[in-house]
């Protein structure tokens, strides 16, 4: 929904960027980081972003 029609709506839209370094256009990779964004509070490291990587701490 765009920000636009959320106002609309009455919801408070908070958004901002974040830097993955070493992610690029790796899916996968983008999931990881924002789920450990979202859970954990911080993004990954490049080496805790690898697909062999069990646990972000």
């Amino acid at each position: 929904m765009s920000e636009k029609r959320v106002a609309i709506k009455g919801v408070a839209v908070h958004a901002g960027v974040s830097i993955a370094t070493g992610i690029g256009h790796d899916g996968a990779a983008m999931s990881r980081a924002a789920a450990a964004y979202w859970l954990v509070g911080r993004i990954p490291t490049v080496e805790e972003s690898k697909p062999e990587a069990a646990t972000v701490a």
